[in-house]
This record gives structure tokens, sequence and C-alpha cells, in this order.
């Protein structure tokens, strides 16, 4: 029973944690993916990535990087999340994202 509570706690932990703030969504143009920025309790952003309204990708954390960091900047997330539907429009799957293309986005200021 004790194992219970605390596996329930940690997940309901998560759950909170991940506030989602409804941001820029579809681009009249482009109705089959969105983006939707993730603001974190900690005051960083995170993105998820939509296809026809459903969720495909939930990355509440800067990819690429260890860590639980989300971004300081909601223009970082956001530009990542448009990088990440640039390579699922052309096809690339998973859309993997590499060190140097979000250290590139973080240098944006």
């Amino acid at each position: 029973m004790h194992r219970k509570a605390i596996v329930w706690l940690f997940f309901w932990s998560f759950v909170t944690a991940c506030k989602q703030e409804q941001v820029l969504s579809l681009d009249p143009t482009e109705k089959e993916y969105a983006y939707q920025l993730i603001r974190m309790k900690d005051r960083t952003f995170g993105y998820d990535i939509l296809q026809r309204g459903k969720t495909i990708v939930h990355q509440p954390y800067i990819p690429a990087y260890g860590g639980n960091q989300g971004f300081v900047k909601k223009r970082h997330a956001k530009a990542t999340a448009q990088l990440v539907m640039d390579k699922m429009r052309k096809g690339i799957f998973p859309p993997s994202v590499s060190r140097y293309e979000v250290d590139s986005i973080l240098s944006i200021r």
C-alpha cells in the first residue's frame, strides 16, 4: 500500500508540474501540425507538437541536453517547436533535435 502511495504521489507531482499554457497554435496554411507552449512551475518553457489536435510529442525539457531543465525564454521553446514541426513536415521521423541545433537556437537573443 505504501508503495502505491509513493507511485501515485510521484505521478501526481509530474502532472501538476506540467501546467500547459495555450500560446500560438495553428498556422492557417498548415492544419496538420501545431504546437503548444508549456509553462512549467519553475517558470521555464517546453512544448507539445500536435497532429490534427492530438499530442504526438511532449517535450517539457530542452531536447538533446541531459536533465530536466526547460527553456528559460519562451522564444527558444517556440523556435525549437517550429524546427521539430519543419522536420515532421519533411517526413523526418523521429524528428530528433541535435545539441548543435539547440545551441544555435539558444544563441538567439
